[in-house]
């Protein structure tokens, strides 16, 4: 019998039968081996609300910002703490431009901290955070967009001329729209545009000032 360091064998291997593959033994982790740990949280948003109440000065969230010439430099951190503060402006405008507990939000990007941060708001107000993509092509985005029925998205400004490319046909549904990083004024100022509202930052500073939490 093969030996693990880091594993321990609960349940026997399979041998093969005319109906049944075999299959491998089953394993877990050495550190749970008598059974899975316990958690004192029960939502995604509970976990969260923790680790930033325990670690508020580690670093959460890095990236790495490019120069003029396209080179990138070190990593950036943000703290628990500040990114705590974001995640409460941020879920905080979600509902002052009308979205609903229990309605979907789209994130359309790279990952990144701010991709990050717009699911933790999403996940503080009961919101259902949508990835959207477009690698099987663009018409992926409507569809997504249409079959979730997200009626506000995140995106970031690299992603936002596909965006506006798919909002004619996601207009029934979509109606708010934030972007982050610098602006792509051609997709902002597109006629089909479902309430370009303004960039990541501006709707975290304006809504900061005038809270709707919880």
């Amino acid at each position: 019998m093969a030996s693990y360091k880091f594993l321990h064998e609960v349940g026997p291997a399979r041998q093969p039968t005319f109906d049944q593959p075999s299959a491998s033994p089953v394993y877990r982790s050495i550190f749970a081996k008598d059974g899975f740990p316990t958690v004192d949280f029960s939502t995604l948003f509970e976990m969260f609300e923790k680790s930033c109440a325990r670690f508020p000065n580690n670093q959460c969230l890095g990236k790495r910002e490019k120069n003029a010439k396209g080179e990138v430099g070190p990593f950036t951190f943000k703290s628990y703490a500040e990114v705590h503060k974001e995640v409460k402006d941020v879920a905080s405008a979600l509902r002052a431009l009308g979205v609903e507990p229990q309605q979907r939000v789209g994130c359309f990007g790279a990952n990144c901290p701010e991709w990050m941060i717009a699911m933790q708001a999403c996940n503080r107000m009961s919101m259902h955070c949508v990835p959207l993509y477009d690698s099987l092509g663009e018409n992926a985005i409507e569809y997504i967009v249409n079959h979730s029925e997200a009626v506000a998205a995140f995106v970031s400004s690299e992603k936002l001329p596909a965006l506006a490319k798919a909002l004619p046909r996601t207009k029934a549904t979509l109606k708010v729209v934030v972007y982050w990083g610098p602006g792509d004024e051609a997709a902002v100022q597109t006629k089909y545009q479902a309430q370009i509202d303004a960039m990541y930052a501006a709707l975290k500073k304006a809504e900061a000032a005038k809270p709707q939490r919880d």
